[in-house]
């Protein structure tokens, strides 16, 4: 229902180009972009929350990464009440945002089991963090293409990986394109209570 939005990237080239995709899908469906800001990866993000701020959108989109926890305090103390959507969260963000980023929506393929979290909880006292079930994946999927192949060749994993259709792994359901490319399907979460949890209507 939103009808014009800002966004707050970065110069940092996929931050660019998440904040690129942003703008052209939400104009393609008719909404109005009314602050584009994509300031340097050092900026203190004043400037840019007061423009934000002054543009008086509906909602704000965060594909910042690195400054996320920042941005998000920025513009909060610049008055900015509306909801904040974003790509990407984790507990370290949540706790330097010091409640900025309460009730943000994130959609993110990072989905690891609740049995790959509860097994690295118990083994390093501590959360996993991005990637690390993608990584656990990545090197369980190795070890099968060799054992399978019986070959350490990059060429012959490389062929035996894209002939994969699906893989059940620690970080969800992955299915294989044949070309390379592997496609999971994305979960909505939201910051509540300063923790991440799935995001339900």
């Amino acid at each position: 229902g939103y009808r014009k939005i800002a966004i707050l990237g970065s110069e940092q080239a996929w931050e660019q180009e998440q904040a690129e995709h942003i703008k052209s899908k939400f104009e393609e469906l008719g909404g109005k972009v009314v602050s584009y800001e994509l300031p340097p990866t050092d900026g203190d993000l004043r400037g840019e929350g007061l423009k934000i701020a002054a543009s008086k959108p509906d909602a704000v989109a965060l594909p910042i990464y690195f400054q996320k926890a920042q941005a998000a305090k920025r513009l909060r103390e610049q008055g900015v009440k509306v909801p904040f959507y974003s790509v990407l969260i984790d507990n370290f963000m949540i706790d330097a945002a010091q409640g900025a980023l309460e009730g943000t929506i994130t959609i993110s393929d990072v989905t690891p089991s609740k049995e790959f979290v509860e097994k690295y909880e118990k083994r390093f006292n501590q959360s996993p963090d991005f990637g690390s079930d993608t990584s656990y994946d990545t090197v369980k999927l190795i070890a099968q293409a060799m054992k399978a192949t019986g070959s350490t060749d990059a060429t012959v994993l490389k062929s035996y990986l894209k002939k994969l259709k699906t893989y059940q792994g620690s970080s969800g359901r992955l299915t294989f394109d044949g070309k390379g490319g592997v496609l999971k399907k994305p979960k909505l979460t939201v910051v509540k209570e300063g923790k991440i949890v799935d995001y339900t209507d």
